[in-house]
This record gives C-alpha cells, structure tokens and sequence, in this order.
C-alpha cells in the first residue's frame, strides 16, 4: 500500500507517506465504510466502497478518483484522464457529471486561474477548498529561486542587525 500511495507518476501532490500514516488512513477510511479490508493469500488488500458510500454513478466515481489523485483540474483534462476509468463519453457529460457532484456538495468549481483559460474543479471530500490557497500550494518552487529569496532573507536580517549596532554606536556619541 505504501508504494502504491508514494507513486511519483500520475500524483498531485506527489507524496512520502510512511506504513503508519497509510494504515491509519486506511482504518479512518474502513470506519466511515469507504474501503473494506479483504484479506488474500499473500498480502492484505482493499477494496473501495466509495460508490457505494455516496451513491455514485461510474462516470461520477470517475472524475472523483482523478481529482482525488490529480487535484484541480478542468473539465477538458478530467475528461482526457478519466477515459479508461469509464469516465465520461465527451465534454458536455463531464459538465453534467461535475455539476451534478457539485450540487451533490462533493465538488467545486474554482473559476478560472491566472493566466487559465477554463475553470478549474477540485474535490470537497477533504473539506472545504479556497481558490487562493490551492493557488499557492500548487506553485511549483523552484529550487533556484528558493535558494535565491534564502539567500535575500538572510542579507536582509543582515543588513537590518547592522543597521541596528550602527545606530547604538552613533548614539552613544
């Protein structure tokens, strides 16, 4: 389960979940009668109820999958991706099949973001989700430029310390 879950294809976020976080993940998720443990001859496995839980047709349980291992998507890419899910035939279904979540209160439509030209639609099995916020958190850093406003932070504290000794030193003149 655990390399499964920490799969760096396909995965937004991209993960690094230990054996505990997934086990506790898996029972919260068998407690609410999403997933039921079926037990095999070589390792345990599970199998998911979500349809079943929240009565979802297959193209809706679809486009929830892929929002839940993708993240924010436009209707457009939900439509691409969940082809060989049994998702939705084109894409005036997968609108259809996304409002019908939305006022079902298991999905959202985001707008569109900057410099996007679709809207964009997220999940709400996690709780509620803020546009702004899911902005950020999904901006990929650079490691150039995280290095580069690092470096910018610490000649600031700098500079503000020496601004700070200078003026003790001028004024006990």
């Amino acid at each position: 389960m655990q390399l499964a879950c920490n799969q760096k294809n396909n995965r937004d976020p991209v993960l690094e979940l230990e054996a505990g976080e997934v086990g506790h993940a898996l029972r919260e998720l068998e407690s609410r009668g999403l997933v039921h443990s079926v037990h095999g001859a070589r390792a345990q496995r599970y199998e998911h109820r979500l349809s079943a839980g929240y009565s979802l047709t297959r193209q809706q349980q679809a486009l929830v999958g892929v929002l839940l291992l993708r993240g924010a998507q436009t209707a457009a890419e939900l439509m691409t991706r969940c082809e060989r899910l049994g998702g939705p035939r084109d894409l005036d279904d997968t609108r259809q099949q996304l409002e019908r979540l939305i006022q079902r209160g298991l999905a959202v439509n985001l707008g569109r973001g900057a410099g996007q030209r679709e809207d964009r639609y997220m999940h709400l099995l996690c709780g509620p989700v803020s546009a702004e916020l899911l902005a950020v958190s999904t901006r990929p850093a650079s490691p150039a430029r995280s290095s580069l406003e690092a470096r910018v932070e610490a000649l600031e504290a700098e500079v503000t310390e020496l601004r700070d000794r200078l003026e003790k030193l001028l004024g006990n003149r």
